[in-house]
């Protein structure tokens, strides 16, 4: 074999392998090209449900003004208790708020202080109730305010002191019932005597 043919030989070897090393070096540099782009725009998220965007627009910060006296109209509030004695415990819920609302929860005529909760993603209240101690024993009113539309949700809770030394239902002394209990089979004793007395007062004059 000639000098010549082994010096074309090698020059086509060599342009084969620089032909290989230039393709991988393209190729390298075309990976690390698109994974800096990865990197950049960072992981790409699912698009967000039409009921939770909506919802991100509920986050209203205009905070109800507190009335000194509850409405008289309002969505229904349910208790699992509808009576509670001071001290005690009970929830209170109700529908028809946005999903996700800040809502002001108040129990008047107890002294207690209003406090906010957050609807779920039905629009549903639930919230743990608590009767202060210094609260009276009587109807007491459960108002829900929501922040963005100002709906309104309302309740009659009863409070009631239960225990020794009242009333059952009542902050009055034991005794105060009786009395009147007492009093009021007085009223119905004397109620009956004076009929029959009319009644035998009739039969004589007839005769």
């Amino acid at each position: 074999m000639s000098l010549q043919v082994l010096l074309t030989s090698s020059r086509r070897i060599g342009s084969t392998v620089a032909t290989a090393i230039a393709v991988a070096v393209a190729a390298l540099l075309l990976a690390a090209t698109l994974a800096t782009s990865a990197m950049a725009d960072g992981p790409r998220q699912p698009a967000e449900p039409a009921s939770d965007a909506a919802s991100a627009s509920t986050h209203c910060s205009a905070k109800p003004q507190l009335q000194p006296q509850p409405t008289s109209t309002g969505a229904p509030i349910t208790f699992a208790e509808p009576v509670v004695a001071v001290g005690g415990r009970t929830q209170a819920r109700a529908d028809g708020f946005d999903a996700k609302e800040k809502v002001q929860v108040v129990l008047y005529g107890t002294g207690g202080a209003p406090k906010t909760v957050i609807a779920d993603r039905k629009g549903r209240i639930r919230v743990d109730l608590t009767v202060p101690d210094s609260a009276l024993a009587g109807w007491h009113t459960v108002q829900f305010t929501g922040w963005c539309a100002n709906r309104v949700a309302v309740g009659r809770l009863l409070v009631g002191r239960v225990g020794a030394g009242t009333w059952p239902g009542t902050a009055y002394p034991s005794w105060v019932g009786w009395a009147a209990l007492a009093a009021s089979l007085g009223v119905l004793t004397s109620v009956g005597w004076l009929a029959v007395q009319l009644w035998q007062r009739h039969g004589q004059e007839e005769s």
